[in-house]
């Protein structure tokens, strides 16, 4: 019942911070880099392609992207218990409450964490794990990708190219 109530919260308050550019289908938010999204078979799917989304919002270096993709992000987690999810949405809140890309991104960095430990053997989607050395006064970065190639969401204009590939994550059989 908390987790509901909590839940019920978020999304309100998240929809009172966003007055335009909010988006619930986690396929259908259009960015201008054209991704597509792979089609959700189960809640893990779903949650991946909602992060890809706001991944995606930060290479395009759009505020109102990037809010309308973690407004959908809160969303898709729902009032899900397990507890990466749990810590995934209050990262997503904490997004939300954040007014500049600056700090939405400062947030972000610590999302790719729990999305693996969500997503690790129960994707359908192969997904890349990346990291920019540079980030954060060089301690680096890490988010997750659906593309091996890096388009890195932390410096978007300096340095899209600028990062690696440090893992994958098990596609569920």
């Amino acid at each position: 019942m908390k987790l509901i109530y909590i839940a019920t919260l978020i999304i309100v308050v998240t929809s009172c911070t966003h007055k335009a550019n909010t988006a619930t289908d986690t396929t259908t938010l259009t960015t201008p880099l054209k991704i597509e999204y792979a089609v959700a078979t189960n809640k893990a799917d779903s949650i991946a392609n909602a992060y890809l989304m706001l991944k995606d919002a930060f290479v395009s270096d759009s505020l109102p992207l990037v809010d309308a993709a973690n407004t959908n992000l809160v969303i898709t987690i729902g009032t899900t218990i397990v507890t990466q999810q749990v810590m995934l949405l209050q990262q997503a809140v904490q997004l939300a409450a954040a007014t500049t890309l600056k700090d939405k991104r400062f947030v972000f960095k610590d999302m790719a964490k729990p999305l693996q430990q969500i997503i690790s053997g129960t994707t359908t989607t192969k997904l890349y794990v990346q990291h920019c050395p540079m980030a954060y006064n060089n301690k680096g970065a890490y988010w997750v990708s659906n593309v091996a190639e890096i388009k890195n969401p932390y410096y978007p204009k300096q340095m899209l190219d600028c990062g690696e590939v440090t893992d994958s994550l098990a596609i569920a059989k």
